[in-house]
């Protein structure tokens, strides 16, 4: 061990101002940064799009200067703790047991945040999932016994339609229209 070991020189943290002047920065360039592919030429793409929202940050805040790198890590960490609350806050909705919501709601940056990365944040929705709510919302129809025949038919035709396009979806080879 004859090597010295040099510590790694921490940077200031981060203010909330910087913060929100990073997430407003990359909302402008979302559609290169969140980019799926993963090619040599969007590489390339999110590299140039990291130097430029560097040079438009450090000339806008004034303060410390930080590095395309410091601002990813940044930008990455602040996405993986959105996650982990909007986890938590859809956790807590269906949990049982009623009560307020021990939940700590999402900040302004937080929200612009999970606007962003909306897909990996709450997934696909499924109309075939057994938790799928239909609203049924009516204004011609006054009489309550009428309301309740009214939704219990369309709760019915719903099943059946679901059913039949779940039918149709596995016989049919083709992709529907």
């Amino acid at each position: 061990m004859s090597k010295k070991e040099v510590k790694r020189e921490r940077s200031v943290n981060f203010s909330r101002d910087e913060m929100d002047m990073l997430i407003n920065i990359i909302q402008e360039n979302k559609n290169v940064l969140e980019n799926k592919k993963s090619d040599a030429v969007t590489w390339q793409e999110k590299e140039s799009c990291w130097k430029t929202i560097e040079a438009k940050f450090n000339a806008t805040s004034g303060a410390t200067y930080r590095s395309a790198k410091n601002l990813k890590t940044k930008y990455e960490g602040l996405k993986r703790e959105t996650r982990k609350k909007s986890a938590c806050l859809r956790a807590e909705t269906y949990r049982t047991g009623g009560g307020t919501s021990t939940a700590v709601p999402l900040t302004d940056t937080e929200l612009k945040i999970k606007d962003m990365i909306l897909l990996s944040v709450d997934g696909m929705k499924s109309h075939f999932d057994s938790d799928h709510v239909v609203t049924v919302v009516s204004t011609s129809l006054h009489d309550t016994e009428e309301k309740n025949a009214y939704t219990e038919n369309i709760e019915s035709m719903d099943q059946t339609h679901l059913q039949q396009q779940f039918e149709d979806s596995i016989m049919s080879p083709e992709s529907p229209t």
